[in-house]
């Protein structure tokens, strides 16, 4: 298949890479111009590959950190802005949060009712707003990596942004260093609900496909990249599978001595990275790509 970033063609990366949760197996296909990946192939049943409470957060203790940050991101990025969608809202945590600041919110959703139990406009489509746009600020925070076709979602959102207005988006780093290294242990990879693995080449080549002029890149998300080192060298040693993760963001279903057990782990894990995440965030290596970009000229029908 050809690259859906560059229109280049793309060749197996990493092969049989195992999901737990349905048992079945998945390739990732890579692109040895852009570096953009692809999970294939893509399952018939997208909502089978979801766990019950995979939807809403996934973040334990570091998530009020995470939904300032995020704030503090949007204001830096997009300083007037007043009506606000985001892409993937989750349980509606960040936008009850902007809407607490003075905002006007909404946003998209699998599940929708965790959002709307809190009095939020979510829905499912973002064809569903077409009627209540412009949006001075439209953000996607770890969503488009789940799209089957993300260039097909940034022209939806650029057809609802202001034409004065920014789109913000991070996804996870496919070509980062944490990636490189632990190879089909990346925590990150997700096989097969991350159905795209970016690199900051083919992030570029959609966001201009779909009429957007990139304008500044952030750091990346500290819980999300020291995970993605600490939690990806356990799975690497063979450890249960995201263990640490889990208990961390209350998913886990173990006892209290396994959980203990993991958690202890888990720190050493973190002990032994920390030296290597922190290099890589200084030489620009995290493991999320957080992207700030405007309307430039009307969508485009291929990749650039």
């Amino acid at each position: 298949m050809n690259c859906p970033a560059c229109g280049q063609p793309s060749a197996p990366r990493l092969h049989a890479l195992l999901d737990a949760t349905s048992g079945q197996r998945f390739d990732l296909l890579g692109c040895s111009k852009c570096g953009h990946g692809v999970t294939a192939p893509v399952p018939q049943d997208l909502a089978a590959v979801y766990a019950a409470d995979y939807h809403g957060t996934r973040h334990g203790f570091t998530a009020r950190l995470c939904w300032k940050r995020r704030l503090g991101r949007i204001a830096a990025a997009a300083a007037t802005a007043r009506r606000m969608l985001d892409i993937g809202c989750g349980d509606g945590s960040l936008l009850q949060l902007a809407q607490q600041r003075g905002m006007e919110v909404a946003g998209t959703e699998f599940s929708v009712e965790a959002a709307r139990s809190k009095g939020l406009d979510v829905r499912r489509e973002l064809r569903d707003f077409v009627g209540t746009a412009p949006f001075d600020v439209i953000t996607s925070w770890h969503s488009l990596e789940h799209m089957t076709d993300p260039v097909a979602v940034l022209r939806e959102a650029h057809a609802l942004l202001h034409p004065q207005g920014t789109l913000l988006l991070a996804v996870p780093d496919a070509r980062c260093w944490s990636a490189l290294l632990f190879g089909r242990h990346w925590l990150h990879l997700d096989a097969p609900r991350h159905l795209h693995h970016f690199s900051s080449r083919s992030i570029e080549h959609m966001l201009r496909a779909a009429g957007y002029q990139p304008v500044h890149r952030f750091g990346g998300e500290a819980e999300y990249d020291l995970m993605g080192w600490s939690q990806s060298l356990l799975d690497a040693l063979g450890l249960p599978r995201q263990a640490f993760f889990k208990m961390l963001t209350g998913k886990s279903q173990q006892g209290l001595v396994a959980r203990a057990v993991h958690g202890a782990l888990g720190a050493a894990a973190t002990t032994l990275v920390f030296v290597p995440w922190l290099l890589s965030i200084t030489l620009r290596s995290p493991g999320t790509l957080v992207v700030a970009a405007r309307r430039g000229a009307s969508a485009q029908h291929g990749a650039s």
